[in-house]
């Protein structure tokens, strides 16, 4: 039985929370168990084992019914994904899954078959740096065990980054949020979604409208956050009008302007050294202003907030990758140098309660580290 991982790497988050403890917490979007034997094997337990050094701090166990239906869930994705969309397959582990592997859907596996697993783990002021995946399987009628671990490093920023907008910001799908739709994907793990607000931070529109310029944040000046070159950058792709509806990706969308950017709405792609890349999304059409091969300085304007591609409302998309390719590169935490955390607690509790009647409940966010909480300043 072999043990890898589905996804392009491991990186843990750890961040802090008010009264001085650490947060700790990991996702581990794909292991892959494989049955390399010729005898048939079933699985009977997955056991995740969270250390550091010697000491075990956290053990998670799937195992019965949870273990079926996870295995059964994950093998159906997975087997679409593969006939049907196997962009989607890059996009959630950042590598590319063979189109030739045998995915079992349930835990009996055949020679060759493969099942898929993850889990997310969070605790406090516990910082683990070694998981050990198990795999408890019965084959021949025997009762077997294989183990492999994986070591844990946080990742630090080898460039300094300020906030890709000016004012007050509000963020939305943050990576401290546990399982945005953001964190379930390897590509996009440690991803923002931005909301620029109104001066007075009280509203997220100019009026009663949701049409697109009636939103504070709509056409935002969009920054550079590090100096760097323009590796990628995409214009053309119009405004989704509908607020609260994501368009849908068709094929005829894609083949006219490509997966990536179909996706994306009108994006830009920095190269700023050092295996750190800037992706930015959904910026509004017609409002690029760089080129493939220019060299911006931090802070330069590469275009406007938009509502373009996979997007419900203006907003923008940021992360941090560790290469060009978006459908490859693995997404970065990333540390911002020109926050201020909003000390505006009763107005953050009321923009909150505005968010959820639009259907935007995602807002929790608690680090006081440099990372983004509900409501920042960026100067």
């Amino acid at each position: 039985m072999k043990i890898q991982l589905a996804a392009k790497s491991i990186i843990p988050s750890v961040y802090k929370i008010p009264g001085g403890h650490n947060i700790f917490e990991l996702m581990l979007q794909g292991i892959v168990v494989q049955n390399e034997d010729k005898a048939p094997a079933v699985v009977e337990e997955l056991i995740f084992s969270l250390y550091r050094g010697n000491d075990l701090y956290e053990q998670r166990i799937l195992g019965g019914k949870n273990l079926r239906q996870s295995i059964k869930n994950r093998s159906e994705n997975i087997k679409k994904g593969l006939i049907n969309f196997p962009q989607a397959l890059n996009i959630a582990f950042s590598k590319n899954i063979p189109s030739h592997i045998k995915v079992s859907n349930n835990c009996s596996l055949k020679s060759g078959e493969s099942i898929f697993a993850g889990i997310f783990v969070s605790l406090l002021d516990y910082v683990p740096n070694k998981i050990a995946v198990t795999v408890i399987f019965n084959q021949t009628n025997k009762t077997c065990r294989v183990e492999r671990s994986f070591l844990l490093r946080e990742y630090k920023c080898k460039n300094k980054y300020i906030l890709p907008l000016k004012g007050a910001v509000a963020c939305l799908c943050g990576p401290a949020e546990g399982l945005s739709h953001h964190r379930s994907l390897t590509s996009q793990e440690f991803a923002f979604d931005f909301v620029p607000l109104s001066d007075d931070f009280k509203m997220l529109f100019k009026s009663g409208s949701s049409k697109n310029k009636n939103f504070h944040a709509f056409n935002k000046k969009v920054i550079a956050p590090a100096a760097g070159t323009i590796v990628f950058a995409r214009d053309g792709i119009v405004e989704n009008d509908q607020f609260g509806v994501c368009p849908p990706t068709t094929r005829e969308k894609i083949a006219k302007h490509g997966f990536l950017h179909a996706i994306s709405g009108n994006i830009v792609i920095i190269d700023h050294g050092r295996n750190e890349y800037s992706f930015m999304a959904h910026l509004s059409n017609g409002s690029v202003r760089v080129v493939e091969g220019q060299k911006v300085a931090q802070g330069h304007v590469v275009g406007l907030l938009g509502n373009t591609g996979n997007s419900t409302a203006p907003h923008l998309h940021y992360h941090l990758m560790d290469g060009p390719d978006f459908l490859t590169a693995r997404s970065l935490p990333i540390q911002f140098s020109n926050i201020i955390i909003s000390p505006w607690i009763e107005e953050f509790n009321r923009l909150t309660r505005q968010l959820k009647k639009v259907h935007a409940s995602d807002v929790m966010e608690y680090d006081l580290n440099g990372l983004v909480d509900p409501i920042v300043m960026a100067y």
